[in-house]
């Protein structure tokens, strides 16, 4: 037996219809027409105050951010040390692999069937093992990042109270922007003077 190998309607309510009775239409009628133009006033002027938007690029910002770096750089050295104890298990059961193909008939069949089921279940073992691991960095990964994630959204919501923003989109969902709304490099900044490194926290291996 071979080790195996272990390593994301719209239902737009416009439709409620707007019913007047004729004798609601004739009241509109009857109303004097300073009412008209002072409605008129106060919708023009509500068209003509577009919301502040903002944009930043969330992903790039957590992809550079110092303390995404120094969860990725922890993770590498966890995972380092894993495939090298991993190696050193392989390559021993390898070699008790090869002498069980060279015992051939110097033992009976039922000392090699027990061998043979000792040797695979150290692969099995080792390959639970192996996964179980795998699982805990995978988790302490995710654990470490989403510290990362609510750290970047408060700087978002510091710098959009600071402008007066109403709206901060990601800016995949923008095809247009102006440069001076783009918010990353100001959230990046923010963001490693708030959270310069997280400590990932990994359960030692017994």
């Amino acid at each position: 037996m071979r080790l195996g190998s272990w390593l994301t309607a719209l239902g737009i309510a416009l439709g409620s219809a707007l019913c007047v009775s004729a004798r609601a239409q004739e009241q509109a009628i009857e109303a004097p027409l300073l009412a008209e133009e002072e409605q008129g006033d106060e919708a023009a002027e509500i068209r003509d105050t577009p919301p502040n938007i903002l944009v930043v690029d969330f992903d790039w910002v957590i992809r550079q951010s110092d303390a995404a770096q120094s969860i990725q750089s922890q993770l590498d050295a966890e995972r380092q040390v894993l495939q090298e104890r991993f190696a050193e298990r392989e390559a021993e059961l390898r070699a008790m692999e090869q002498e069980l193909e060279a015992i051939g008939d110097e033992v009976s069949n039922d000392e090699q069937l027990a061998r043979r089921r000792e040797f695979e279940q150290l692969v099995a073992d080792t390959q639970r093992e192996a996964q179980a691991r795998r699982s805990i960095l995978d988790q302490a990964f995710r654990d470490a990042m989403d510290q990362v994630r609510s750290a970047s959204v408060l700087a978002i919501a510091d710098i959009a109270d600071s402008a007066n923003a109403e709206i901060v989109l990601h800016i995949n969902q923008v095809v247009i922007y102006s440069r001076d709304r783009n918010i990353s490099e100001q959230t990046l900044a923010a963001l490693n003077e708030q959270l310069p490194d997280v400590q990932v926290d990994i359960p030692v291996q017994e």
